[in-house]
């Protein structure tokens, strides 16, 4: 059976595959991004202040803190079918707001695209690690990492059409029906892939080829299971514990900034919400930049050399938006490079995180996850409280203080896997 998993592919069936996963990230992306420009509206069709309802946005930060309770799913049964459950997931969230049009059903949606997401995410990297060797794999996970900054730039605004065209429920009825119809994509399209020495060899030095007298693969070592929760992945791993410390540290000093730059924007430079919607879209081209990046130059340049000097361009930028002055241009210039270095940094990070557990990708991708969000989360609290005490100088310095203990916690903590 896992031979015949492992049939080979072309080329193009790749491409299509990916572009396949890629479009349907869009529509979970997009269900996590465009809530934020249309806050108030939202809030308006429940009948609730805007600052309720962002406290419930707040909350689904946390919704994915769920990921490592099932992310040694998709080790163990595939990882198709944990996509096309977390899809269903989705749909079934967004058909709440179109039964009732109350802050519950509202809450249930948000948090239930949230949670489709942390279980979608590892899944979905887990297959493209099984799949794409890992000196190639930095370009294939970008292909894949396209689908946060098109939820920007194309998703949101397609909402916001949707909602002055047919109201605020509108939104959640097309995500919707684009989760159904992904769900039946992914399940009737995608191939499954079996996960490396999926026949039970864990590989732990390298051997000459051929095998033993008794019969088992040299440079392997007797069947052991090899899918690890997340709890025994953190346990016995140093590197894991290590990359875990990276991410939420990165997560957090970048979501300082984010939480506080429109405000700083329209307190030093007097910019309304159109003006503030151009800072968006600045934010939006610095991501594609990123992802762009990652696809053309982490295989070749080596993906960790590249994450440690992205990481370092954007402590700089950090360190630099306070001293922007009174020039809008240069601002928005040093917003650009932040988003551009972060997210050169974060994208070219996570093939290196699919090779650390080959055995247990989608328990290790779900750490990723909840790490990830817990590092918005604490960034999203503490961001605000900053910025009221220090203003845009001490969120600034300490997300480039942050950053810079991410870099280190990798560099002293985290070794490239062989092969880039």
């Amino acid at each position: 059976m896992t031979h015949a998993l492992r049939r080979p592919t072309t080329e193009n069936g790749q491409a299509r595959d990916l572009l396949l996963l890629t479009l349907v990230r869009v529509a979970l992306n997009t269900g996590l991004r465009f809530v934020y420009p249309f806050l108030p509206a939202l809030a308006r069709g429940v009948g609730v202040s805007t600052r309720s309802l962002s406290q419930v946005v707040a909350l689904r930060a946390l919704a994915g803190l769920i990921g490592p309770a099932v992310g040694s799913i998709s080790d163990r049964r595939g990882r198709r079918p944990v996509m096309v459950a977390a899809l269903l997931l989705m749909a079934l969230g967004c058909s709440m707001p179109a039964l009732a049009a109350s802050l519950g059903a509202l809450a249930l949606a948000l948090i239930a695209i949230a949670m489709a997401k942390a279980i979608f995410d590892p899944a979905l990297q887990g297959w493209v690690a099984d799949r794409v060797p890992y000196a190639s794999r930095g370009r294939a996970i970008a292909v894949t990492e396209l689908s946060w900054a098109a939820a920007l730039l194309l998703g949101a605004p397609a909402c916001g059409w949707l909602i002055g065209a047919f109201g605020w429920r509108a939104p959640f009825v097309a995500l919707g029906l684009a989760a159904g119809a992904g769900a039946l994509a992914v399940m009737t399209m995608l191939a499954e892939v079996a996960p490396p020495d999926a026949e039970g060899w864990r590989r732990t030095k390298a051997g000459p080829a051929g095998p033993t007298a008794d019969g088992a693969p040299r440079g392997l070592d007797p069947p052991t299971p090899i899918s690890l929760g997340p709890l025994a992945l953190l346990r016995t791993d140093r590197s894991i514990r290590a990359l875990t410390a990276f991410i939420v540290c990165l997560m957090l000093g970048n979501e300082l900034l984010l939480v506080v730059f429109g405000e700083w924007l329209e307190s030093a430079f007097g910019l309304r919400l159109g003006a503030l919607g151009l800072a968006g879209v600045v934010i939006g081209f610095a991501e594609l930049g990123g992802e762009l990046g990652v696809a053309t130059i982490a295989d070749r340049l080596g993906k960790r050399r590249l994450v440690l000097g992205a990481g370092l361009l954007a402590a700089l930028a950090y360190l630099g938006l306070p001293r922007a002055g009174d020039s809008l241009p240069l601002a928005l210039g040093l917003l650009f490079i932040v988003f551009l270095g972060f997210e050169l940094c974060y994208v070219g990070f996570l093939p290196i995180a699919t090779e650390l557990a080959p055995g247990s990708r989608g328990a290790l991708m779900s750490i990723v996850t909840a790490a990830t969000s817990l590092g918005r989360a604490l960034g999203a609290s503490a961001g605000g409280w900053l910025y009221d005490r220090g203003g845009l100088g001490v969120c600034s310095l300490t997300a480039a203080g942050l950053t810079l203990l991410a870099l280190g916690l990798l560099l002293r903590g985290v070794a490239e896997p062989a092969g880039r």
